[in-house]
Formats: structure tokens, sequence, C-alpha cells
């Protein structure tokens, strides 16, 4: 004789599949609401740091930038919950010649951050400025030869996000500036970018930092005299009636900034353009702060202590205190040589500048400047 089965049991599948669908459609939601939440919170940063921006304007600054601090997702995001970092081989091979990862090379990324003043201890996510100027000191510790490859900061490359309360949401493609700008304090600031940079050079290990803000360069300049140059664009004497164009002038105090910040908003990648009068000044005040350390065994303590409320690193005293030394008695002199410009094509984006990196002439640059012949 057949049972038929008690209509109980059915109540308890149906509630049971129910009960299923309603977890997988709560789980989603959940997803879904994470995600657009650490969206709205990105650009919620994006609209603070742009509000900023705004008033920074409008109080006058005698150097504008045509950039907010953030740009509008005009580049991918890949939300993840790990960072990812590129391991770099220890041995390549290149037209029939191996080569290995050269040991005796340090790194020093140098930045210069478009605030005036010191920094402050901390502050939310893209509150914290740009790094205006990226430079990545490479040295051979045992010639004691070094490099300078100049990044230009329109560059388009990962960098961590953070929303406003600081936590990490993920990685997107931005301007390299910006990684300086979603740190919640100095160091996470000069980290991100540090991190960034690696990224953008196959992984390479960057463990030191030393970032200015822009209040150093009139102290920097004047430290030596002043530094002579030739001006060579007839917008800066909009700025400083004695920056006239073509024009010889001995730099002093402010005019340091103008002259190195300058550059015409009106113009597509201005920024990378400019990055020339960076290359030349540096020249020159690097023979001038080799002529003045020759004559004042103290000169690069007392530089140094004239900028250090202005200054972050996670280098010791002494250690920065010998870096410099060790190039201002350099036989290395600053040249097209040895100062490298990343190699890549500036292009006019949809919002701001940008700058694309040409991933097979860096493999190229670094295998040239972080390898050796294997023996």
């Amino acid at each position: 004789m057949s049972r038929k089965p008690k209509s109980g049991n059915g109540k308890t599948l149906l509630k049971a599949a129910a009960g299923i669908v309603v977890v997988i459609g709560a789980a989603f939601f959940v997803k879904t609401s994470i995600q657009l939440y650490q969206e709205r919170q990105v650009y919620e940063a994006q609209i603070a740091a742009n509000t900023g921006n705004a008033v920074q304007q409008g109080a006058g600054q005698a150097i504008q930038e045509s950039q907010p601090v953030s740009t509008p997702f005009s580049g991918s995001v890949n939300w993840v919950e790990e960072d990812w970092m590129p391991e770099m081989p220890k041995e390549e091979d290149k037209d029939g010649q191996s080569y290995e990862l050269n040991p005796n090379i340090r790194t020093v990324l140098f930045l210069g951050v478009d605030k005036q003043g010191s920094f402050e201890s901390s502050y939310i996510a893209s509150n914290g400025g740009q790094s205006d100027g990226i430079f990545l000191f490479i040295q051979d510790v045992t010639t004691k030869e070094f490099k300078i490859l100049m990044i230009p900061r329109d560059t388009m490359t990962p960098i961590r996000l953070y929303d406003l309360a600081g936590n990490y949401v993920g990685q997107g493609v931005r301007n390299l500036t910006l990684a300086f700008a979603y740190g919640t304090s100095p160091d996470k600031s000069c980290e991100n970018t540090a991190y960034a940079v690696s990224q953008l050079l196959g992984g390479i290990p960057i463990n030191q930092y030393l970032a200015v803000t822009a209040s150093a360069l009139p102290v920097l300049n004047d430290a030596v005299g002043g530094v002579t140059v030739t001006i060579n664009e007839p917008g800066m004497a909009e700025r400083d009636p004695s920056l006239q164009m073509g024009a010889t002038v001995t730099l002093k105090g402010d005019q340091a900034e103008t002259y190195l910040r300058y550059r015409d908003v009106a113009q597509a990648n201005t920024a990378v353009s400019r990055m020339s009068r960076h290359r030349e000044y540096m020249k020159a005040w690097m023979e001038k702060a080799k002529t003045a350390a020759a004559s004042d065994d103290s000169f690069g303590a007392d530089l140094m202590d004239s900028i250090k409320n202005v200054m972050v690193t996670n280098m010791a005293k002494d250690q920065y205190l010998n870096l410099g030394m060790e190039i201002l008695q350099s036989g290395e002199t600053l040249n097209d040589e040895t100062m490298l410009m990343l190699p890549g094509e500036a292009a006019a984006g949809t919002y701001y500048d940008e700058y694309y990196p040409d991933q097979e002439a860096i493999d190229d640059l670094v295998l040239e400047l972080f390898y050796r012949p294997a023996e």
C-alpha cells in the first residue's frame, strides 16, 4: 500500500528554497551596496579635493595649477582586496646577453609637493596636495655614480585609491601626481607614490623617500646665492614683471617657485614641457651648491636644517646628510646623460593632460639602470 507524502515536507522545501533565494539576493544586494559605497566615497573625495583647489585659487596663490586634485574617473578602476606588485626578475636576457639584478643600486624618491608651509601630520584622503615634481635618484653605492629619472606628474599608471575615511578601495589608472593626494599623512602619501613608481618600473624596490613643499624652493634657491636663468616663456612676466621673455635673471626668493612651477594652463601638456626648465635650473643650482660645499664644510648640514620644517622623509638625519654630501662631492654633473626622462608620449586627455608610458622603452631603461651583465 503506497503512502502519500506529508504536505508539511513540501512546505518545508518551499521555505528552504525561498530562504536560499533571500540569502542570495541579500548577498548580491550587500555586494552591490559596498561597490556603490566605495565609488561614492571616492567621488566624494574627489569633490572635496576639487573644492579645496578652487578655494586655494580664490585665495590668490602666486602659482596655480590647471588640474584639480583628482581626475573624474577617466581611467579604469580595478576594485581589488590586495595590492598587486610585479616581481622584478633577478635575471634577464637581451640580444644574446644575460643580465643580473645589480644588488648595489640604491633608490631614493624625491618629491616636490604643490602646497605651502609645513606638512600636516594627517589629513583626509585626496587633501594632501599633489606631487608636482617626481624624481627618482638612482645610485651605484660602490662607484657613487648616480642618475636621476625625471617622471612626468601626468604619467597614467595604476595608483592606490582611498575613501574619505582612509580605507583602501582599490587601484585605478590615474595621473601619477594623485598618488600623493590619496594619502592620509605625509608618510602615507610618499609611500603611495613610491609604490606607484615601483609598479611603473616593473617592481624595483624604492625604500627611501624625501618630499618637500613648495616653500622649500625659495630657501634652496637663496642658499646658493640665487640661480641665473634665461626666461624663455612670455607668460611669466604676468606673474613677475622682472621675468620678461628673453631676459637673463638671477632668481631670488619666490621667483624660484614662479620660474619652476609656471605653465600656461591654456596650452596642452605644459607640465611636461616645463620639465626641460626644471632640468636647466637643477643643473645650474647643483654647480653653485658644489662650489658652496667646497668652501664651507657645514653647507650641506645647514641647507638641510633650513628646510627641515617643510620636509618629510623616512631617512634618518645622518642618512640624508651623507647622501647629500655624496651628491655634492661626486664627480657626476647634471646633464642629459645623468638626468633622464621617463619614456612616453604626452596627450590631451578628456579632462586633463595625460602622459602615456612607453613600456617597451621603459623595460630597456630598467635593464640599463638596475641590471648588470651576468658573469
